[in-house]
């Protein structure tokens, strides 16, 4: 009786048989169905007031209209998820319906984590809380001795599509582009927005290599790591980029 997601629902009515038939792999991106739709819902999207297009990129606001149906059409009374960061570690929304929770302390510097527990009559009560250093610096420690600080190991591109491309920005042109920093430790940004700026620009000059929201900015000009990436994005005026889809 109780759903248990890591983000939330589409816009759209689903089943948990609709759940149950998404091929699992890579998110589908750009979506192409309803499917593709589900699958980014399920790993992006928020429980809001109002519903509407997430500020993620990917994924779905959804109302409490939105879990109503999806419970009752289900046959299920609550819905657990996590994908938000709260101070607490913990928090409801819809009426209760939907609970929070957020196992991994100071993600955002200074929250604290937390478990949930669900007793016999299907009640979500908060369990423990605790707080302990994200990144501890005895990693740090250990990462620069190895010298793993200097060279970032991000894997194969087996399921993703790595390339480069190179980009100059005119005097005073804007950028134009809105970023998400959702992750403190690989600092990897990723594309939200793509408005009007050099990076659209050079989409309608190349749209064999255009640059999608969604990807990500594993280098720019060599440097990777937010702040270093930032710099380079907002001083420079030949951009290489190192992207991954």
């Amino acid at each position: 009786e109780v759903c248990v997601i890591h983000g939330g629902l589409p816009k759209f009515a689903v089943s948990l048989r609709d759940i149950s038939k998404l091929r699992r792999g890579p998110v589908p991106f750009p979506s192409q169905c309803d499917q593709d739709l589900l699958f980014q819902a399920l790993l992006w999207s928020d429980p809001k007031e109002k519903p509407g297009k997430s500020d993620r990129g990917l994924g779905w606001h959804f109302s409490e209209a939105n879990t109503r149906t999806f419970l009752e059409r289900n046959g299920l009374r609550r819905m657990v998820r996590s994908h938000e960061c709260f101070d607490a570690g913990f928090s409801t929304t819809h009426c209760d319906l939907v609970t929070t929770v957020f196992s991994a302390s100071n993600y955002n510097e200074n929250n604290n984590a937390s478990v949930v527990i669900i007793d016999s009559h299907c009640r979500v009560h908060q369990g423990e809380v605790w707080n302990e250093e994200y990144v501890k610096a005895e990693w740090l420690e250990e990462m620069a001795k190895q010298g793993d600080l200097e060279k970032l190991d991000l894997g194969d591109a087996t399921d993703f599509l790595d390339f480069e491309v190179d980009i100059a920005r005119l005097p005073g042109e804007k950028i134009g582009i809105e970023l998400s920093m959702d992750h403190p430790l690989l600092e990897i940004p990723v594309f939200l927005a793509i408005n009007d700026g050099c990076i659209s620009n050079f989409n309608k000059r190349n749209p064999s290599k255009r640059i999608e929201v969604g990807d990500a900015i594993l280098e720019a000009n060599t440097c990777f790591g937010y702040d270093k990436i930032l710099e380079r994005l907002t001083s420079d005026s030949q951009l290489r980029l190192k992207l991954r889809r």
